[in-house]
């Protein structure tokens, strides 16, 4: 399966790392919300990658902006 997770500062979804068998595997979580069919994932890249980005996410409460 495919899935492209794109960055909000409201996000839909994160990641969670579980180990099995010695690998660890990535799982894509929603704890709030139903997610509809044709609706864009989305995590906050901020918990995830140690570098700058641009953020634009469109949210009015944008922490980037």
């Amino acid at each position: 399966v495919l899935a492209l997770l794109n960055h909000s500062c409201k996000p839909n979804c994160r990641i969670q790392v579980t180990a099995r068998g010695g690998k660890e595997c990535l799982s894509v979580v929603s704890d709030t919300e139903y997610i509809q069919a044709g609706i864009e994932l989305t995590v906050d890249y901020e918990h995830y990658l140690f570098e700058s980005f641009n953020c634009e996410c469109g949210y009015d409460g944008c922490k980037r902006r």
